[in-house]
């Protein structure tokens, strides 16, 4: 595709492209892939607290990894199969490494699916005593599990976006107009942009502005842990909680679910509660330093599933949804950018 950005006497922007509104992992990388396949692309973006990606742990998989519908293993695998390529690539481009590793994840207090054939996530699985060689809270550990950093990831994004010539502006989504012959971003400053293709990935946010696709807050806070050489050998995941270690030592610690809102203030109750979950779910955290806390919103399907919307808006092929990803935005953002470069450019 070619294009350009032109900014005609009334203030209005007509983009010959991709309009992508939202600056969180999907958007970011759907930007990158359609840049990559020549495409001219505005990413509008308001940086709004609490924005998932950013808040995100990171880690490759369901949580937990034993969880999950037949409707999400397609998009899934394919995501897994991108991942490290990519991420090579962005390192590559930007000199900033995403920090993609196959820690390996252990899971307690769930069974192994009866899957015919188990997913790429939970091959090679074997069974491990639980936290401090407890023989009453077996697990299995899963070394296929991998994860990513993802302040790291969208730093590398927004850096490759902008090597490749993307318009990234800051400005807040006022509403969008599907009707007219050429979709229509209004943005908060009075701004019109108009494009032959607009991608809306605007996370918990998509259901206040297009309600075809509603969307419903999750809010949820993590921790983040000093542990130094006391962290985990890999990802731990018990009652729907985790810890994750980083390679430098930092293990972060999640997280809280509070269905329907939109909190992003830590809690002292949530704090100690995480706190908690991580000392008994790996005892060499008893009295590792707290780093940080913070909060995010995800972005949950009324039904709450693992189902994402992405493709085009009803009667509307020139709007392309990707939102809905719940807490599988980072680990699906590969897969869902390659379909929604698939459905805006015709690429194979």
């Amino acid at each position: 595709m070619q294009g350009s950005m032109d900014q005609n006497a009334a203030g209005n922007r007509t983009a010959t492209d991709v309009v992508v509104v939202g600056g969180g992992v999907i958007g970011l990388w759907t930007a990158w892939q359609l840049a990559t396949n020549g495409a001219t692309v505005c990413l509008v973006d308001a940086a709004l607290p609490g924005q998932a990606s950013a808040a995100g742990g990171g880690i490759l998989a369901p949580i937990p990894p034993t969880v999950y519908s037949q409707a999400l293993v397609p998009l899934l695998e394919d995501s897994l199969l991108r991942y490290p390529a990519q991420c090579e690539q962005l390192a590559i481009m930007t000199g900033i490494s995403p920090e993609y590793w196959v820690s390996g994840c252990a899971v307690y207090g769930h069974s192994m699916p009866e899957d015919a054939e188990r997913p790429s996530w939970l091959r090679h699985a074997r069974s491990v005593p639980g936290p401090g060689g407890s023989s009453m809270r077996s697990g299995v550990w899963l070394p296929q599990v991998g994860q990513v950093r993802p302040p790291r990831l969208l730093a590398a994004l927004r850096a490759a976006c902008d090597q490749l010539g993307c318009d990234r502006l800051q400005q807040r989504v006022r509403s969008i107009d599907v009707q007219p012959a050429l979709p229509v971003v209004r943005l908060e400053d009075g701004r019109r942009l108009m494009a032959s293709k607009l991608v809306i990935a605007t996370g918990a946010w998509t259901g206040g502005l297009v309600p075809a696709a509603p969307t419903r807050p999750v809010a949820g806070q993590m921790l983040a842990l000093q542990a130094g050489d006391r962290a985990p050998e890999g990802i731990v995941i018990d009652d729907g909680r985790y810890l994750i270690p980083r390679q430098d030592g930092v293990v972060v610690v999640g997280s809280t679910l509070a269905i329907d809102s939109w909190s992003i203030q830590p809690d002292e109750a949530d704090t100690a509660s995480l706190r908690a979950f991580a000392e008994r779910a790996h005892p060499a955290l008893a009295d590792a330093r707290l780093i940080s806390r913070w909060c995010g919103v995800r972005p949950a399907p009324a039904a709450l599933n693992d189902t994402p919307f992405i493709g085009p808006l009803q009667g509307h092929d020139d709007v392309v949804l990707a939102t809905g990803h719940y807490r599988l935005g980072l680990s699906l953002a590969p897969a869902t950018a390659a379909r929604v470069v698939q459905q805006v450019t015709g690429a194979a």
